[in-house]
């Protein structure tokens, strides 16, 4: 019931006591009945009526006030609600923040230690040990104290961020099986990454053939555990792989947007690129690492990777403001040349040629002074 209902109840049953029971007045005619009223004034009667009309009106005013006063209470408690919700993201960011910083610290830390490790050798040691400087670096670089446990970690943190997404549907026995088996096969393929690095000539095309065959091999064994109900969604995720990999580089090199939603937009649109211009994803391991074979996979990377930028920018147009795209645009520019020039110091690392050295520096000096331009 409502509560001016319930006082204009009240007040007139005060009313009806006020006025007095009525009474049967004696008649001579005992057909006839006269009620009398009580002794209580006429005029004195109305103005009981009048100020208790008065109060009544007053309290369907104080009612109203009161109504008003809970709509505003409501509006505040929804504000604090939206207030508590921005908190929670802004704290989650901060979170995020704090362990990317964390994370960034200590493989300074650890690139620091094998810095120090290969600057102990002198320019005679690395003569002896080999025509090119960059290669006897980079071995060094490999057998330096901390160095495999950084390649641990930082593959840790790559698997999470490239298979969170994968099958969140799948019954959560079956989906921690296969993951555990796949954090296992990248873990080993790192550490014989590693090896890489010491090996020289026909080596590397042989070690890379035999990686080509284990990965057919293990893909082929996934499929067989996840059988017919689950197998389609590991190849589809497969395919997503390549921009999941841009992105993921794209963000350690500190290109990517800091705002959690925005982030998700745009690695949202890496993988619709993706599928844009799968046609063009070079092989993931080059058929040689020698000479003109290893330069052409090379230039098909950097081609695939130009179009897959310029196919981000056309997925964002719409999903982000013109000036998130605009943001976008020079952080992707910057990334590609710093891909591109790291593709060009590999160059370094494989040929012994000093024309070849001395090629990649001024091709390299040309990239850095491009200037990134706006949309």
């Amino acid at each position: 019931m409502k509560p001016a209902l319930i006082i204009a109840l009240i007040l007139s049953w005060v009313l009806f006591l006020s006025t007095g029971w009525p009474t049967l007045a004696p008649s001579n005619d005992p057909n006839a009945v006269e009620v009398s009223v009580s002794s209580v004034d006429e005029q004195m009667l109305e103005q009981k009526v009048a100020k208790l009309e008065k109060e009544l009106k007053d309290a369907e005013k104080v009612i109203e006030n009161l109504t008003q006063l809970e709509g505003q209470i409501s509006l505040l408690e929804n504000e604090q609600d939206r207030l508590k919700a921005e908190a929670q993201v802004q704290s989650q960011m901060t979170k995020e923040l704090a362990s990317e910083l964390a994370s960034r610290e200590q493989d300074l830390q650890t690139k620091e230690k094998v810095i120090d490790v290969t600057e102990d050798h002198s320019e005679e040691d690395e003569a002896e040990k080999s025509d090119n400087p960059m290669a006897a670096m980079m071995k060094e670089m490999m057998k330096a104290e901390g160095m495999e446990e950084m390649v641990k970690m930082q593959v840790e943190q790559q698997f999470t961020r490239l298979w969170s997404d994968f099958a969140p549907d799948m019954t959560p026995e079956l989906r921690d099986v296969v993951l555990e088996k796949l954090k296992a096969r990248q873990m080993e393929q790192a550490m014989e990454g590693m090896k890489f690095f010491q090996m020289e000539g026909d080596e590397r095309d042989e070690w890379a053939q035999k990686l080509k065959e284990d990965n057919e091999s293990f893909n082929s064994d996934i499929e067989t555990l996840l059988g017919l109900e689950y197998a389609p969604l590991y190849q589809d995720y497969q395919e997503t792989l390549p921009a999941r990999q841009q992105f993921m580089a794209f963000k350690q090199l500190g290109y990517a947007p800091q705002n959690p939603e925005t982030e998700g937009k745009v690695l949202d649109a890496f993988i619709a690129a993706q599928k844009t211009v799968s046609s063009h994803t070079p092989e993931e391991i080059p058929e040689s690492f020698d000479g003109e074979a290893l330069h052409q996979h090379s230039n098909k990377v950097l081609d695939h990777q130009k179009l897959l930028i310029q196919e981000v920018l056309v997925q964002t147009q719409e999903s982000l403001s013109n000036k998130e795209h605009q943001e976008l645009s020079g952080r992707l520019q910057q990334y590609q040349k710093q891909m591109e020039i790291g593709l060009k110091m590999s160059k370094m690392f494989m040929s012994d040629a000093e024309e070849d050295h001395e090629e990649v520096i001024i091709e390299t000096e040309i990239i850095e002074e491009v200037e990134v331009t706006e949309p």
